[in-house]
């Protein structure tokens, strides 16, 4: 149970660091490339969806 528990918090002082280098760099990224990023992840889950819409009703006899 010991080792659990090192184990634990281990990880959850390495999650916090991880936080820290995230908002870090929310910080200086610049906000024109996060909208860029922002569109082209939603265009790609459009087509994702659309793909998967298609691939399903011709999947019906």
């Amino acid at each position: 149970i010991t080792a659990l528990k090192s184990e634990l918090v281990r990880r959850e002082d390495e999650l916090n660091e991880l936080k820290q280098y995230k908002q870090f760099l929310d910080q200086i990224t610049p906000t024109e490339w996060k909208e860029e990023r922002r569109k082209k992840l939603e265009l790609e889950r459009l087509s994702r969806q659309k793909l998967e819409t298609q691939s399903a009703s011709s999947d019906d006899p």
